[in-house]
């Protein structure tokens, strides 16, 4: 009989202690794996600036630019996935996707690309989709800028 009493102590005892570590509170809403927050977008729209092929199109080598459109690219997929529900993201998400989608069909990346004043028209808007994107994230509601 004691060790009976005994094993239901050792069970309810941590049952008890379980039981107090819960609140009315709820758990903190945590971003799912993979989800992006407008202000992390913000952030990464910001750091995309600073590369030279946003700052100075005109004064680059366009094939040198494929890394940065490369990064364009995954950007403006988390773009489009946050389009899904702030809705003022797609047409920018739309204009940066014709862009690299430009400078990838004229063959900017490449050294021999056929028409300077072609690669410079994307650049130019890329340049403007980015801009776009980042002022239209200051606007949102939850984005701190």
């Amino acid at each position: 009989m004691r060790i009976r009493r005994f094993s239901l102590a050792l069970i309810a005892v941590p049952l008890l202690a379980m039981a107090g570590c819960g609140g009315d509170d709820p758990a903190p809403t945590q971003p799912k794996p993979g989800e992006v927050s407008p202000e992390a977008l913000l952030t990464k729209a910001t750091a995309l600036t600073a590369d030279p092929c946003f700052t100075a199109p005109e004064k680059q080598r366009f094939w040198l630019c494929e890394k940065y459109v490369t990064q364009l690219g995954s950007f403006t997929g988390t773009v489009n996935k946050l389009a899904e529900t702030f809705v003022a993201l797609r047409e920018p998400g739309q204009q940066l996707r014709a862009g690299i989608d430009g400078y990838r069909g004229a063959g900017c990346e490449a050294e021999s690309a056929p028409d300077a004043a072609i690669c410079l028209r994307q650049l130019d808007q890329l340049k403007a989709g980015l801009d776009t994107v980042r002022t239209r994230l200051r606007e949102a509601p939850t984005a701190t800028g």
